[in-house]
């Protein structure tokens, strides 16, 4: 019984090899607007992520004078931020040495 089924896999992947392979001998001339072509499908790239969820309209007045309160744009200016990352090697300079002493 193991036999037959692994023959039978054997079959099916060398079954689908020819396919795949005969696919891609014969390719459509791209000169001839009468030649064989695939369909294109289009598939958004965010098709796959969920929507944002729904949120409530704010009184913007209120939030902006939330806002005003907490100090404005000077609070979120002064926020600490982390510096870049050292690169693990420093770049490469180009013809700096040899153009010296000319």
């Amino acid at each position: 019984m193991l036999i037959s089924k692994s023959a039978a896999c054997c079959g099916c992947i060398c079954l689908l090899c020819l396919v795949a392979s005969r696919a891609l001998a014969e390719p459509g001339d791209p000169l001839d607007p009468a030649a064989p072509t695939l369909p294109v499908v289009y598939q958004p790239a965010l098709a796959g992520y969920p929507p944002l969820p729904e949120r409530p309209l704010q009184n913007w007045p209120e939030a902006n004078r939330v806002v005003g309160e907490i100090g404005g744009w000077r609070v979120y200016a002064n926020e600490p931020w982390e510096p870049a990352r050292p690169e693990a090697e420093p770049p490469l300079q180009q013809g700096g040495a040899e153009h010296v002493h000319h």
